[in-house]
């Protein structure tokens, strides 16, 4: 059973080795508290030209499983996708002729959507410690209705205006 998945872009104003970012990744990684499906660093040259690097946690066959999937959470699926749907992952999955991994026509058509001497990070990852909680949810016949990240400003404001509410 998968944990959730979650997808993060970081970008760069310019050639960013985000070495704090990185140790941190490693650091969550060695606690087994994410594993990395993907994590692709691209950076775009003044010139237009580019580099990237791809690193996974992901053992071979899994990236034959689950490479489709990575590609369309990206935007790089055949089809164009504007929203996951399951039914559509699943024929994916069951079409897949393509392995793990960006072409280099992929990694291009994510690097022409970047301005010049830019960068950015692409992470897609599994919240492991979730595993047992979502196995928990379904075993109860529970149903996710809604999720998302509250960052600390936004909990500020709520919470803020929560008080003047009740004031």
């Amino acid at each position: 059973m998968l944990g959730p998945l979650q997808l993060i872009v970081i970008g760069f104003d310019e050639d960013k080795y985000a070495r704090d970012i990185i140790l941190e990744l490693k650091n969550l990684r060695k606690a087994k508290t994410i594993r990395l499906f993907d994590l692709l660093y691209v950076f775009k040259h003044p010139d237009g030209t580019y580099e990237g690097k791809e690193v996974s946690d992901l053992a071979e066959d899994e990236q034959r499983e689950f490479g489709a999937v990575i590609k369309s959470l990206i935007g790089l699926s055949t089809g164009e996708m504007e929203h996951v749907d399951a039914d559509q992952v699943a024929g994916a999955l069951e079409n897949m002729d393509a392995g793990f991994g960006l072409t280099d026509s992929e990694l291009q058509a994510v690097a022409d959507k970047m301005p010049d001497n830019s960068s950015a990070i692409f992470v897609l990852l599994e919240y492991t410690w979730a595993r047992g909680l979502k196995e928990a949810m379904i075993k109860a016949g529970g149903r996710l209705q809604a999720q998302g990240m509250v960052d600390p400003e936004t909990l500020k404001v709520a919470t803020n205006e929560l008080a003047t509410v009740l004031e």
